[in-house]
């Protein structure tokens, strides 16, 4: 059965690509920067919710956050 890990890096690339800081995207998705920090380091995975909070705001898929 395949792994449904995060890939945390490209968590990290979007939002640096849409020019936004940790606090900014936790204000826009409803976390806390340091909950963001932790996504983005692997510390921590999203939930299914904030994955789709993700998926929507950078306008890719689930699909596309899970890939390596």
């Amino acid at each position: 059965m395949k792994s449904n890990k995060v890939n945390n890096e490209l968590l990290h690339k979007l939002r640096i690509q849409h020019k936004l800081s940790q606090s900014e995207l936790g204000e826009r998705l409803g976390r806390a920067k340091a909950t963001i920090s932790r996504y983005e380091t692997g510390k921590k995975n999203p939930s299914l919710p904030t994955l789709c909070a993700y998926a929507e705001y950078f306008g890719v898929t689930v699909d596309h956050l899970l890939s390596k």
